[in-house]
């Protein structure tokens, strides 16, 4: 038999002759451990005196999966993670213990929990065994307790701060306060004759500045004069905030009507009795709330036609050049609004496609086409197409099939008459014969038409 201590947790470990030299890991702390040769071992009470009946174990040879290089660099990768969280811990415990003492106490929780010299030596004295994923819950849990603790008092130190300060502040000028009282009466001749002085001499922020330390003496006489020297001073600031708001508004460019009306809301708070004012404050305001309600149903329709255009239910344009003369062939093309669903075998909901098209060599066409189906039109006999246009009465349209006999659109015939009418409306219905499934309707939105 083979007795010695593991060097992490210094626990007893026994094993077999067998063992010797192999490397493996504790039974007891899961630390790396290599089984000293038989030669090696010192014999002595100690390594039977800590639960010898329990450390009989056969350690997983050099091939286990778990002595593996993979496990090994997990377990090195999570050593080091242990290293650097327990060093942040301790950062955290020294940086706050003096300044906040409860809230240092979890971090030094958890750097007693992470830090892996810490951790060894409480495990060795302690005999708890602490597995490496609740210590990493444990870890993660404290240090979001200690950041929000943390940052508890921080706040209350600020706000505690800020009350001193303002505390400090209304001592001071309590301060003051009593300071001018009890100095007035030997300099109120003095303030009240050149406060005057400034008065009458159109300096009246002067005269007010003079005055303000005093402002809590109750002498009639005092107070008198502070008070003409108040209305004096409010009436030179409105008049000049007058003369600049209506400079602004002179500058304010024609359709400003909210800026307008804040205008003369001020204007009408310098002079209340200014029906003009208000007057015009009321109507801009009346403006600017028409002017915002337009502007919302402008942006509602500008979201819901690019929701008819992502949807293909608006308008969209095509180019390209025709192999044979290279001129141009352009479309505008539009889908249906209602969907077609015919039965086997064409089932399935559908839209159809509404498409104008001008070509080099063959003209301008009004074609109606499906995904698929069979309009009931061919290139011999033709057929007719009824047309609403907006709220208007129903027209019979004739139309034809093309040449390779495509059952799955057609021309209707008339291009000018159609295209005119249908600059006029925003609506177009459009009904045809399909195989099998009668006269269907086809509903497009035809407005906001760009096609020359």
């Amino acid at each position: 038999m083979i007795e010695f201590e593991c060097t992490h947790c210094h626990k007893a470990i026994r094993l077999g002759d067998d063992k010797a030299g192999r490397s493996g890991r504790c039974p007891h702390c899961q630390e790396p451990v290599t089984v000293p040769g038989i030669a090696d071992v010192e014999m002595h009470d100690k390594a039977f005196t800590t639960q010898p009946e329990n450390a009989y174990i056969t350690l997983p040879g050099v091939n286990d999966p778990s002595n593996s290089a993979g496990h090994r660099l997990l377990r090195f990768l999570g050593n080091l993670a242990g290293w650097f969280f327990g060093i942040v811990f301790l950062i955290f415990f020294f940086s706050t213990v003096l300044s906040y003492p409860l809230v240092s106490l979890f971090a030094l929780a958890g750097a007693l929990l992470v830090f892996p010299p810490i951790h060894d030596r409480l495990k060795a004295r302690l005999q708890i065994d602490i597995t490496p994923r609740w210590r990493t819950i444990g870890g993660v849990v404290l240090f979001f307790v200690y950041m929000t603790m943390h940052t508890n008092a921080m706040t209350e130190e600020s706000r505690k701060r800020v009350e001193q300060k303002t505390a400090e502040a209304a001592l001071e000028r309590e301060k003051l306060r009593k300071e001018a009282e009890n100095s007035f009466p030997a300099k109120k001749a003095s303030i009240m004759t050149e406060a005057s002085e400034l008065l009458e001499s159109g300096h009246a922020k002067e005269a007010r500045d003079l005055v303000t330390p005093y402002k809590s003496v109750v002498d009639p006489d005092f107070v008198a004069l502070v008070t003409k020297v108040e209305a004096k001073a409010q009436a030179i600031e409105n008049e000049a905030k007058k003369k600049d708001l209506l400079n602004a508004l002179s500058n304010l460019q024609n359709g400003k009507a909210t800026e307008k009306a804040a205008i003369y809301d001020q204007l009408s708070s310098i002079e209340p009795a200014n029906q003009e004012y208000r007057s015009k404050a009321s109507t801009y305001k009346a403006q600017a709330e028409a002017e915002a309600a337009k502007l919302k149903a402008d942006q509602e329709a500008a979201t819901a036609k690019a929701q008819r255009v992502a949807q293909g239910l608006a308008w969209r344009y095509l180019e390209s050049k025709d192999e044979m003369t290279q001129k141009t062939v352009t479309k505008a093309l539009v889908d249906s609004s209602s969907t077609l669903s015919f039965g086997f075998p064409y089932s399935g909901i559908q839209r159809a496609t509404l498409q104008l098209r001008k070509h080099p060599r063959w003209g301008s066409d009004v074609i109606i086409q499906i995904e698929k189906g069979q309009f009931l039109c061919n290139d011999y006999d033709g057929c007719s197409v009824t047309v609403r246009f907006g709220s208007g009465k129903p027209q019979r349209f004739s139309a034809v099939g093309p040449d390779d006999n495509d059952t799955t659109y057609i021309f209707l015939q008339n291009y000018s008459s159609f295209v005119s009418q249908m600059r006029k409306v925003d609506e177009v219905v459009i009904e045809a014969k399909f195989y099998q499934e009668g006269n269907r309707a086809m509903k497009f939105a035809t407005d906001d038409l760009n096609w020359k």
